[in-house]
């Protein structure tokens, strides 16, 4: 795949991410996602042979990269400061939409019709987990504690997003990232 043909499928796969993160997984349509990504009209089937299925796929594995990354930007910090990053991460998704954006994962586990998307969600969470409580364990949380305070984090945090959304405020999401903070913290 040549670099011009490269370029027209990431901006797809972001262009989707994005749709799927302020519209969801039912409402984001194709041409949308043509609109979105300014590509011409036949890359869809050029680039995803698979249709909305294989676009789709590639989101949620971009989506996960991202999040990964952003972890990783985490090693060697110490717990407090790990807790401020993520909860930043989160809070900035909100900011970045003013309070319409959501996790393209979490829309892709509640919307996809097909058992295979839901299942492609369920392990990049699963994948998520694994690398955030690999972060606790480098920032000096007992081993014991990484694997739920992890799961607890990120369906925390998917939540202070969505109640975040839901009522088209920061604050509400503050509030939840005080809680979240305070409970991790004094464990």
């Amino acid at each position: 795949m040549g670099e011009a043909e490269a370029s027209v499928r990431q901006r797809m796969t972001r262009g989707m991410v994005s749709l799927l993160s302020t519209r969801g997984y039912a409402a984001t349509s194709l041409s949308e996602v043509l609109a979105a990504s300014e590509a011409p009209r036949g890359s869809i089937y050029h680039h995803f042979p698979g249709g909305k299925d294989e676009l789709v796929e590639a989101a949620v594995r971009r989506t996960l990269e991202g999040a990964i990354r952003t972890l990783e930007g985490m090693r060697g910090l110490d717990l407090p400061g790990v807790l401020a990053a993520f909860a930043a991460s989160w809070r900035g998704i909100l900011e970045y939409t003013d309070c319409t954006g959501a996790c393209a994962i979490m829309a892709v586990s509640v919307g996809a019709d097909k058992q295979e998307l839901r299942e492609l969600a369920a392990e990049a969470f699963r994948q998520w987990e694994e690398e955030l409580a690999d972060i606790l364990r480098s920032a000096g949380m007992p081993e014991g504690r990484c694997a739920e305070q992890a799961r607890f984090l990120l369906a925390s945090y998917e939540g202070a997003v969505l109640l975040g959304r839901a009522q088209h405020s920061l604050a509400v999401f503050d509030a939840v990232d005080g809680v979240i903070r305070s409970a991790v913290l004094s464990v």
